[in-house]
Protein backbone atom coordinates (compact mmCIF):
# COMPACT_ATOMS: atom_id res chain seq x y z
CA UNK A 1 0.00 0.00 0.00
CA UNK A 2 2.95 2.23 0.79
CA UNK A 3 4.88 1.41 -2.20
CA UNK A 4 1.58 2.13 -4.04
CA UNK A 5 1.08 5.58 -3.29
CA UNK A 6 4.64 6.26 -3.42
CA UNK A 7 4.74 5.66 -6.80
CA UNK A 8 1.43 7.34 -7.42
CA UNK A 9 3.39 10.42 -5.51
CA UNK A 10 6.28 10.29 -7.77
CA UNK A 11 4.12 10.05 -11.46
CA UNK A 12 2.20 13.32 -9.98
CA UNK A 13 5.40 15.45 -8.69
CA UNK A 14 7.41 14.31 -12.17
CA UNK A 15 4.35 15.50 -14.17
CA UNK A 16 4.39 19.23 -13.24
CA UNK A 17 5.11 21.67 -15.49
CA UNK A 18 8.96 22.78 -14.13
CA UNK A 19 9.45 20.40 -11.62
CA UNK A 20 12.84 19.62 -13.20
CA UNK A 21 14.37 23.29 -13.08
CA UNK A 22 13.21 23.43 -9.70
CA UNK A 23 14.32 20.47 -8.49
CA UNK A 24 17.86 21.08 -10.24
CA UNK A 25 17.79 24.97 -8.73
CA UNK A 26 17.31 22.83 -4.94
CA UNK A 27 20.04 20.53 -5.61
CA UNK A 28 22.38 23.56 -6.18
CA UNK A 29 21.24 25.45 -3.53
CA UNK A 30 21.24 22.60 -0.72
CA UNK A 31 25.51 22.60 -1.67
CA UNK A 32 26.10 26.37 -1.68
CA UNK A 33 27.98 25.20 1.57
CA UNK A 34 30.84 22.68 0.95
CA UNK A 35 30.13 21.58 4.68
CA UNK A 36 27.05 21.93 7.49
CA UNK A 37 28.36 21.93 10.90
CA UNK A 38 25.99 20.75 13.97
CA UNK A 39 26.24 19.90 17.59
CA UNK A 40 29.98 21.49 18.50
CA UNK A 41 31.54 20.77 22.06
CA UNK A 42 34.49 21.55 23.24
CA UNK A 43 36.83 19.87 25.66
CA UNK A 44 40.68 21.09 27.14
CA UNK A 45 41.60 18.02 24.43
CA UNK A 46 40.00 19.63 21.16
CA UNK A 47 36.73 20.39 19.68
CA UNK A 48 34.27 17.81 18.28
CA UNK A 49 31.15 17.74 16.05
CA UNK A 50 29.24 16.50 12.99
CA UNK A 51 29.72 17.57 10.07
CA UNK A 52 27.71 16.38 6.56
CA UNK A 53 29.72 17.94 3.49
CA UNK A 54 27.59 18.58 0.36
CA UNK A 55 27.59 15.35 -1.17
CA UNK A 56 27.27 13.14 2.32
CA UNK A 57 24.09 11.16 3.22
CA UNK A 58 25.33 10.84 7.00
CA UNK A 59 26.66 13.44 9.43
CA UNK A 60 30.17 12.35 10.49
CA UNK A 61 32.08 12.77 14.01
CA UNK A 62 35.06 15.51 13.48
CA UNK A 63 37.60 16.03 15.94
CA UNK A 64 40.03 19.01 16.08
CA UNK A 65 42.58 19.83 18.48
CA UNK A 66 41.80 23.93 17.88
CA UNK A 67 38.68 25.40 15.43
CA UNK A 68 41.82 25.83 13.05
CA UNK A 69 43.56 23.05 13.34
CA UNK A 70 43.26 20.26 10.71
CA UNK A 71 40.14 17.76 11.01
CA UNK A 72 40.20 14.56 11.64
CA UNK A 73 37.29 11.92 11.20
CA UNK A 74 36.99 9.72 14.02
CA UNK A 75 32.96 7.84 13.16
CA UNK A 76 31.73 7.71 9.56
CA UNK A 77 28.25 5.61 8.96
CA UNK A 78 29.00 5.08 5.62
CA UNK A 79 31.61 2.96 6.32
CA UNK A 80 29.61 0.71 8.24
CA UNK A 81 26.87 1.43 4.81
CA UNK A 82 29.84 -0.35 2.75
CA UNK A 83 30.57 -3.12 4.82
CA UNK A 84 26.19 -4.29 5.75
CA UNK A 85 24.80 -2.76 3.17
CA UNK A 86 22.70 -0.79 5.73
CA UNK A 87 22.59 2.59 6.05
CA UNK A 88 23.65 4.12 9.58
CA UNK A 89 23.54 7.18 11.33
CA UNK A 90 25.07 8.75 14.36
CA UNK A 91 22.44 9.40 17.54
CA UNK A 92 23.84 11.32 19.69
CA UNK A 93 27.80 11.82 21.20
CA UNK A 94 29.88 12.59 24.30
CA UNK A 95 33.39 13.10 24.73
CA UNK A 96 34.78 12.49 28.04
CA UNK A 97 35.91 15.88 30.68
CA UNK A 98 39.55 16.08 29.12
CA UNK A 99 38.53 14.60 25.15
CA UNK A 100 40.50 11.91 25.40
CA UNK A 101 37.62 9.37 24.83
CA UNK A 102 34.04 9.59 23.07
CA UNK A 103 31.11 8.05 23.62
CA UNK A 104 28.81 7.90 20.46
CA UNK A 105 25.43 5.88 19.43
CA UNK A 106 24.84 4.26 16.19
CA UNK A 107 21.73 3.43 15.07
CA UNK A 108 21.19 1.54 11.77
CA UNK A 109 18.12 0.80 8.76
CA UNK A 110 16.59 4.41 9.78
CA UNK A 111 15.67 3.08 12.99
CA UNK A 112 16.21 4.97 16.41
CA UNK A 113 17.12 1.90 18.46
CA UNK A 114 21.15 2.79 18.99
CA UNK A 115 23.81 0.94 19.81
CA UNK A 116 26.39 2.61 22.10
CA UNK A 117 30.08 2.30 21.37
CA UNK A 118 33.19 3.93 22.97
CA UNK A 119 36.57 5.01 21.59
CA UNK A 120 39.89 5.96 22.16
CA UNK A 121 39.89 9.60 20.22
CA UNK A 122 44.05 9.51 19.11
CA UNK A 123 43.87 5.51 18.26
CA UNK A 124 40.03 4.73 17.53
CA UNK A 125 40.28 1.46 19.52
CA UNK A 126 37.00 0.69 20.74
CA UNK A 127 37.35 0.42 24.93
CA UNK A 128 34.51 -1.82 25.51
CA UNK A 129 32.13 -3.97 23.89
CA UNK A 130 28.89 -2.63 22.39
CA UNK A 131 25.99 -1.75 24.39
CA UNK A 132 22.33 -2.24 23.14
CA UNK A 133 19.32 -0.41 24.35
CA UNK A 134 20.74 2.71 24.41
CA UNK A 135 18.43 4.63 22.16
CA UNK A 136 18.49 7.98 23.95
CA UNK A 137 21.43 7.27 25.95
CA UNK A 138 23.02 10.47 25.99
CA UNK A 139 26.32 9.33 28.81
CA UNK A 140 26.93 12.08 31.08
CA UNK A 141 30.81 11.45 31.80
CA UNK A 142 31.82 11.08 35.92
CA UNK A 143 35.66 10.85 34.37
CA UNK A 144 37.90 9.49 32.09
CA UNK A 145 36.60 5.94 32.38
CA UNK A 146 33.21 5.89 34.17
CA UNK A 147 30.18 7.23 32.81
CA UNK A 148 26.60 7.15 33.45
CA UNK A 149 23.91 6.43 31.11
CA UNK A 150 19.94 5.61 30.45
CA UNK A 151 18.97 2.15 28.91
CA UNK A 152 15.99 1.10 27.64
CA UNK A 153 14.59 -2.53 29.40
CA UNK A 154 15.08 -5.91 27.72
CA UNK A 155 12.03 -7.27 26.35
CA UNK A 156 11.31 -10.66 27.65
CA UNK A 157 9.46 -13.60 26.23
CA UNK A 158 6.00 -12.42 25.68
CA UNK A 159 6.45 -8.73 26.47
CA UNK A 160 4.98 -6.52 24.01
CA UNK A 161 6.90 -4.68 21.60
CA UNK A 162 5.09 -1.55 23.54
CA UNK A 163 7.14 -2.10 26.76
CA UNK A 164 10.38 -1.59 25.32
CA UNK A 165 10.11 2.09 26.34
CA UNK A 166 9.00 1.73 29.82
CA UNK A 167 11.03 0.90 32.60
CA UNK A 168 14.14 2.84 31.60
CA UNK A 169 16.89 2.87 34.02
CA UNK A 170 20.26 4.86 35.18
CA UNK A 171 23.42 2.54 34.28
CA UNK A 172 27.33 2.54 35.50
CA UNK A 173 29.66 1.63 33.14
CA UNK A 174 33.37 1.55 34.19
CA UNK A 175 36.16 1.09 31.12
CA UNK A 176 38.73 0.16 33.40
CA UNK A 177 36.67 -3.21 34.43
CA UNK A 178 34.27 -3.40 31.76
CA UNK A 179 31.49 -3.70 34.43
CA UNK A 180 28.15 -2.64 33.54
CA UNK A 181 25.58 -2.08 36.77
CA UNK A 182 22.22 -0.59 37.23
CA UNK A 183 22.33 2.32 39.52
CA UNK A 184 18.59 3.62 39.26
CA UNK A 185 15.25 2.69 38.18
CA UNK A 186 11.54 3.00 39.44
CA UNK A 187 12.13 0.93 42.30
CA UNK A 188 15.12 2.98 43.88
CA UNK A 189 13.66 4.44 47.35
CA UNK A 190 13.35 7.87 47.61
CA UNK A 191 12.81 8.70 44.25
CA UNK A 192 8.81 8.77 42.23
CA UNK A 193 8.84 7.81 38.82
CA UNK A 194 6.54 5.53 36.97
CA UNK A 195 7.22 2.52 33.75
CA UNK A 196 6.56 5.66 31.47
CA UNK A 197 9.12 7.46 32.78
CA UNK A 198 13.00 7.74 31.95
CA UNK A 199 16.02 9.18 34.64
CA UNK A 200 18.68 10.97 33.57
CA UNK A 201 21.43 11.15 36.51
CA UNK A 202 24.59 13.57 36.22
CA UNK A 203 27.19 14.19 38.29
CA UNK A 204 28.73 17.38 39.16
CA UNK A 205 31.66 18.67 37.97
CA UNK A 206 33.04 19.03 41.80
CA UNK A 207 31.93 15.05 41.89
CA UNK A 208 30.14 15.82 45.16
CA UNK A 209 27.02 15.92 44.22
CA UNK A 210 24.24 13.75 41.78
CA UNK A 211 21.07 15.25 39.81
CA UNK A 212 18.79 13.16 38.97
CA UNK A 213 15.80 14.63 36.40
CA UNK A 214 12.83 12.14 35.47
CA UNK A 215 11.54 13.11 32.15
CA UNK A 216 7.99 11.90 31.13
CA UNK A 217 8.73 12.79 27.44
CA UNK A 218 5.62 15.36 27.27
CA UNK A 219 6.07 17.62 29.48
CA UNK A 220 9.00 20.96 29.80
CA UNK A 221 8.57 20.64 33.50
CA UNK A 222 11.14 18.27 35.58
CA UNK A 223 11.13 16.39 38.75
CA UNK A 224 14.27 16.49 40.01
CA UNK A 225 16.14 14.51 43.18
CA UNK A 226 19.69 15.30 45.16
CA UNK A 227 21.80 12.72 46.69
CA UNK A 228 25.72 13.04 47.81
CA UNK A 229 27.79 11.34 44.60
CA UNK A 230 29.49 8.89 46.86
CA UNK A 231 26.47 7.93 48.02
CA UNK A 232 24.45 7.21 45.16
CA UNK A 233 27.67 5.30 43.12
CA UNK A 234 27.48 3.27 46.27
CA UNK A 235 23.86 2.21 45.69
CA UNK A 236 23.09 3.89 49.36
CA UNK A 237 21.89 7.22 48.36
CA UNK A 238 19.21 8.99 50.10
CA UNK A 239 17.65 10.78 47.36
CA UNK A 240 16.05 14.56 48.64
CA UNK A 241 13.05 15.91 45.96
CA UNK A 242 14.45 19.52 44.75
CA UNK A 243 11.04 19.98 42.56
CA UNK A 244 8.28 18.28 41.06
CA UNK A 245 6.59 19.25 37.68
CA UNK A 246 4.04 21.81 39.71
CA UNK A 247 7.42 23.94 40.56
CA UNK A 248 7.53 24.49 36.92
CA UNK A 249 11.54 23.93 36.72
CA UNK A 250 12.42 23.13 33.18
CA UNK A 251 15.98 24.42 33.31
CA UNK A 252 18.63 23.34 35.93
CA UNK A 253 22.72 23.67 36.12
CA UNK A 254 25.28 23.15 38.96
CA UNK A 255 28.15 25.15 39.33
CA UNK A 256 30.39 24.01 42.49
CA UNK A 257 27.69 23.52 45.52
CA UNK A 258 24.62 25.47 43.63
CA UNK A 259 22.19 24.47 41.89
CA UNK A 260 19.86 27.02 39.48
CA UNK A 261 16.70 26.67 37.95
CA UNK A 262 14.93 28.49 35.95
CA UNK A 263 11.13 28.73 36.80
CA UNK A 264 7.52 29.92 35.50
CA UNK A 265 5.94 29.00 38.61
CA UNK A 266 4.74 32.75 39.84
CA UNK A 267 6.90 34.03 36.86
CA UNK A 268 5.36 33.37 33.84
CA UNK A 269 8.16 35.01 31.82
CA UNK A 270 10.58 32.92 34.42
CA UNK A 271 12.94 33.81 36.74
CA UNK A 272 16.27 32.12 38.27
CA UNK A 273 16.26 30.30 41.20
CA UNK A 274 19.53 29.30 43.10
CA UNK A 275 19.62 26.23 45.76
CA UNK A 276 22.43 25.27 48.05
CA UNK A 277 23.10 21.67 47.59
CA UNK A 278 25.29 21.76 51.00
CA UNK A 279 22.56 22.73 52.97
CA UNK A 280 19.61 19.72 52.98
CA UNK A 281 17.38 22.62 54.77
CA UNK A 282 18.02 25.16 52.36
CA UNK A 283 15.30 26.51 50.25
CA UNK A 284 15.49 27.89 46.31
CA UNK A 285 15.72 31.63 46.60
CA UNK A 286 15.15 34.14 43.64
CA UNK A 287 18.66 35.01 42.23
CA UNK A 288 17.23 36.68 38.63
CA UNK A 289 13.32 38.19 39.05
CA UNK A 290 11.18 38.16 36.22
CA UNK A 291 11.47 40.36 33.65
CA UNK A 292 9.36 41.42 31.04
CA UNK A 293 11.50 39.80 28.71
CA UNK A 294 11.24 35.92 28.24
CA UNK A 295 13.88 33.73 29.59
CA UNK A 296 14.15 30.79 27.84
CA UNK A 297 17.44 29.24 28.73
CA UNK A 298 20.68 28.87 31.19
CA UNK A 299 23.75 27.36 31.39
CA UNK A 300 26.69 27.03 33.53
CA UNK A 301 30.21 27.98 32.52
CA UNK A 302 32.95 28.30 34.68
CA UNK A 303 33.16 31.66 35.02
CA UNK A 304 29.65 32.83 34.93
CA UNK A 305 26.00 31.44 34.51
CA UNK A 306 24.65 32.78 30.76
CA UNK A 307 21.48 33.68 30.11
CA UNK A 308 19.11 33.32 27.12
CA UNK A 309 15.99 36.09 26.83
CA UNK A 310 14.08 36.55 23.86
CA UNK A 311 12.72 40.17 23.12
CA UNK A 312 9.98 39.11 20.21
CA UNK A 313 11.54 36.49 17.77
CA UNK A 314 14.92 37.86 18.58
CA UNK A 315 17.09 36.55 21.39
CA UNK A 316 19.95 38.26 23.35
CA UNK A 317 22.76 37.13 25.24
CA UNK A 318 23.30 37.53 28.69
CA UNK A 319 26.17 37.15 31.37
CA UNK A 320 25.69 36.80 35.00
CA UNK A 321 28.76 36.63 37.69
CA UNK A 322 28.19 33.90 40.71
CA UNK A 323 29.04 36.81 43.24
CA UNK A 324 26.01 37.36 44.86
CA UNK A 325 25.74 41.08 43.77
CA UNK A 326 26.51 40.45 40.14
CA UNK A 327 23.68 41.50 38.17
CA UNK A 328 23.01 40.08 34.20
CA UNK A 329 25.41 42.02 31.67
CA UNK A 330 23.95 42.19 27.76
CA UNK A 331 27.04 40.57 25.85
CA UNK A 332 26.60 42.01 21.91
CA UNK A 333 25.83 39.13 19.28
CA UNK A 334 26.71 40.36 15.61
CA UNK A 335 23.50 39.92 14.24
CA UNK A 336 20.08 39.87 15.76
CA UNK A 337 18.89 36.34 15.09
CA UNK A 338 17.95 33.10 17.00
CA UNK A 339 20.01 30.58 19.37
CA UNK A 340 20.05 27.84 21.87
CA UNK A 341 21.78 27.68 25.18
CA UNK A 342 20.11 23.94 26.41
CA UNK A 343 20.44 21.18 24.40
CA UNK A 344 22.19 23.32 21.29
CA UNK A 345 20.71 21.65 17.61
CA UNK A 346 19.74 18.31 19.61
CA UNK A 347 23.05 18.08 21.60
CA UNK A 348 25.04 19.25 24.52
CA UNK A 349 25.11 22.29 26.53
CA UNK A 350 26.61 25.62 24.93
CA UNK A 351 28.25 26.01 28.50
CA UNK A 352 30.61 23.67 30.41
CA UNK A 353 31.10 24.34 34.10
CA UNK A 354 34.67 23.17 33.42
CA UNK A 355 35.14 25.93 30.75
CA UNK A 356 35.11 29.35 31.05
CA UNK A 357 32.52 31.16 28.24
CA UNK A 358 29.76 30.04 25.81
CA UNK A 359 29.40 28.30 22.36
CA UNK A 360 26.42 30.16 20.30
CA UNK A 361 24.98 28.94 17.26
CA UNK A 362 23.55 32.04 15.88
CA UNK A 363 20.88 32.36 13.03
CA UNK A 364 18.73 34.80 11.23
CA UNK A 365 15.88 34.75 9.06
CA UNK A 366 18.25 36.02 6.20
CA UNK A 367 21.55 34.83 7.76
CA UNK A 368 23.53 32.06 7.52
CA UNK A 369 24.44 29.83 10.45
CA UNK A 370 27.85 31.26 12.56
CA UNK A 371 29.08 29.26 15.32
CA UNK A 372 30.77 31.56 17.60
CA UNK A 373 32.28 31.17 21.11
CA UNK A 374 31.76 34.00 23.67
CA UNK A 375 35.07 34.68 26.06
CA UNK A 376 34.80 35.16 29.95
CA UNK A 377 35.63 39.14 29.10
CA UNK A 378 32.33 39.08 26.77
CA UNK A 379 34.74 39.29 23.39
CA UNK A 380 32.54 37.22 20.48
CA UNK A 381 34.48 35.90 18.00
CA UNK A 382 33.58 32.93 15.02
CA UNK A 383 35.03 30.13 15.08
CA UNK A 384 34.53 29.58 11.60
CA UNK A 385 34.36 26.07 11.90
CA UNK A 386 30.37 26.66 9.81
CA UNK A 387 31.87 28.27 6.35
CA UNK A 388 28.79 30.76 5.36
CA UNK A 389 27.97 29.74 1.64
CA UNK A 390 27.33 32.28 -1.47
CA UNK A 391 23.79 32.40 0.00
CA UNK A 392 24.56 32.32 3.21
CA UNK A 393 23.93 36.07 3.72
CA UNK A 394 21.88 37.25 0.32
CA UNK A 395 21.43 41.42 0.39
CA UNK A 396 18.61 41.42 -1.75
CA UNK A 397 15.90 39.92 0.70
CA UNK A 398 14.11 41.42 3.43
CA UNK A 399 12.11 40.12 6.10
CA UNK A 400 9.41 42.62 7.83
CA UNK A 401 7.72 41.75 11.19
CA UNK A 402 4.09 41.83 11.73
CA UNK A 403 1.23 41.19 14.31
CA UNK A 404 -1.43 39.27 12.92
CA UNK A 405 -5.39 39.48 14.50
CA UNK A 406 -6.26 35.96 15.39
CA UNK A 407 -9.85 34.84 14.92
CA UNK A 408 -10.72 36.42 18.24
CA UNK A 409 -8.80 39.35 17.91
CA UNK A 410 -5.81 38.43 19.75
CA UNK A 411 -2.32 39.68 18.06
CA UNK A 412 -0.05 36.82 16.60
CA UNK A 413 3.36 37.72 15.98
CA UNK A 414 4.09 37.04 12.23
CA UNK A 415 7.81 36.95 9.94
CA UNK A 416 7.38 38.03 6.36
CA UNK A 417 10.30 37.50 4.05
CA UNK A 418 10.32 37.99 0.21
CA UNK A 419 12.56 39.54 -1.98
CA UNK A 420 13.36 43.25 -1.87
CA UNK A 421 11.02 45.24 -3.96
CA UNK A 422 7.95 42.33 -3.97
CA UNK A 423 4.87 43.82 -4.77
CA UNK A 424 2.61 44.08 -1.57
CA UNK A 425 -0.98 43.42 -2.88
CA UNK A 426 -1.53 40.10 -1.78
CA UNK A 427 -1.30 37.89 -5.23
CA UNK A 428 2.09 36.76 -3.80
CA UNK A 429 1.95 32.78 -3.93
CA UNK A 430 2.60 32.46 0.01
CA UNK A 431 3.65 29.44 2.38
CA UNK A 432 2.92 30.05 5.94
CA UNK A 433 4.51 27.85 8.17
CA UNK A 434 4.02 27.59 12.01
CA UNK A 435 3.80 25.28 15.05
CA UNK A 436 1.68 26.15 18.60
CA UNK A 437 2.87 23.06 21.03
CA UNK A 438 4.59 22.55 23.88
CA UNK A 439 5.60 26.29 24.50
CA UNK A 440 8.08 25.55 21.27
CA UNK A 441 9.00 28.34 19.19
CA UNK A 442 9.44 28.64 16.08
CA UNK A 443 13.00 30.55 15.94
CA UNK A 444 14.88 32.83 13.04
CA UNK A 445 16.98 30.30 10.95
CA UNK A 446 18.13 30.57 7.08
CA UNK A 447 17.84 27.93 4.89
CA UNK A 448 19.54 28.74 1.34
CA UNK A 449 17.16 26.39 -0.69
CA UNK A 450 14.31 28.78 -0.09
CA UNK A 451 15.89 30.75 -2.96
CA UNK A 452 14.18 28.53 -4.85
CA UNK A 453 10.78 29.85 -4.11
CA UNK A 454 11.75 33.33 -3.17
CA UNK A 455 13.25 33.96 -6.08
CA UNK A 456 9.95 32.60 -7.78
CA UNK A 457 8.31 35.42 -6.65
CA UNK A 458 7.00 33.26 -3.48
CA UNK A 459 6.68 34.61 -0.22
CA UNK A 460 7.40 32.91 3.19
CA UNK A 461 5.40 33.51 6.40
CA UNK A 462 6.52 32.77 9.98
CA UNK A 463 3.90 32.50 12.76
CA UNK A 464 3.80 31.72 16.65
CA UNK A 465 0.62 31.20 17.47
CA UNK A 466 -0.52 30.71 21.06
CA UNK A 467 0.67 27.33 22.11
CA UNK A 468 4.35 28.38 21.37
CA UNK A 469 6.50 29.77 23.77
CA UNK A 470 7.30 33.33 22.06
CA UNK A 471 5.75 35.47 25.32
CA UNK A 472 6.31 33.38 27.79
CA UNK A 473 4.34 30.24 29.52
CA UNK A 474 0.58 32.07 29.55
CA UNK A 475 1.44 32.17 25.93
CA UNK A 476 1.88 28.63 25.84
CA UNK A 477 -0.94 27.66 27.93
CA UNK A 478 -3.32 30.23 26.13
CA UNK A 479 -3.18 27.37 23.57
CA UNK A 480 -2.80 24.34 25.51
CA UNK A 481 -5.45 21.75 26.01
CA UNK A 482 -9.05 23.52 26.28
CA UNK A 483 -7.40 26.08 25.16
CA UNK A 484 -6.31 25.29 21.74
CA UNK A 485 -7.87 27.43 19.06
CA UNK A 486 -11.36 27.08 18.71
CA UNK A 487 -12.73 28.54 14.71
CA UNK A 488 -15.33 30.72 14.59
CA UNK A 489 -18.55 28.99 12.93
CA UNK A 490 -21.47 29.17 10.81
CA UNK A 491 -24.56 27.80 9.69
CA UNK A 492 -24.65 27.19 6.12
CA UNK A 493 -27.47 26.58 3.75
CA UNK A 494 -27.05 24.39 0.99
CA UNK A 495 -27.13 25.84 -2.24
CA UNK A 496 -29.20 25.02 -4.78
CA UNK A 497 -26.92 22.40 -6.57
CA UNK A 498 -26.24 20.49 -3.29
CA UNK A 499 -27.67 17.57 -1.90
CA UNK A 500 -29.64 18.33 1.13
CA UNK A 501 -27.98 15.58 2.61
CA UNK A 502 -24.61 18.00 2.55
CA UNK A 503 -26.41 20.44 5.12
CA UNK A 504 -24.06 20.95 8.04
CA UNK A 505 -25.74 18.70 11.17
CA UNK A 506 -28.12 20.42 13.59
CA UNK A 507 -25.59 19.17 16.47
CA UNK A 508 -22.63 20.68 17.96
CA UNK A 509 -20.08 18.19 15.76
CA UNK A 510 -17.67 20.43 14.63
CA UNK A 511 -16.16 17.30 12.58
CA UNK A 512 -19.85 18.01 10.23
CA UNK A 513 -20.26 21.87 10.74
CA UNK A 514 -18.63 24.19 8.19
CA UNK A 515 -15.91 26.54 9.57
CA UNK A 516 -15.53 29.80 8.27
Amino acid sequence: WMRAHAEHAARTLAALPGRDAIRADLQRLDADAPTRVFEVMRTPGGWFYEERRAQDNQFRLVHRTTPTAAPRVLVDPEERRRATGQPHAITHYRPSPSGARVAYGIAAGGSEAATLYVSDVATGKELIAPIDRADYAVPAWIDEHRFLFTRLQALKPGMPETAKYQDAACWLVDLRTGRQRKLLDRTTGGIRMTRDESPFVEISPNGRWALATIYDGVRNELRLYRAPAAAFLAGQARWQRVAEPEDGVTRAAIQGDTLYLMSHKDAPRFRVLSLDLADRKAKPVVRVPETPHVLTGLVAARDALYLEVRQGNGKQLYRLGYDSGATPQRIALPFEGGFVLNGQEGGADAGDPRLDGVLVTLMGWTHGRQILQVAADGTVSDTGLQPLGPQDQPTDLETVEVMVPSHDGVKVPMTIIARKGAPRDGRNPLVLQGYASYGMTWEPSWVPTRRAWLDRGGVIAVANPRGSGVFGRAWHLAGKEANKPKLATRKVMPKRDEDPEDEPSRTNDPVRMYLR
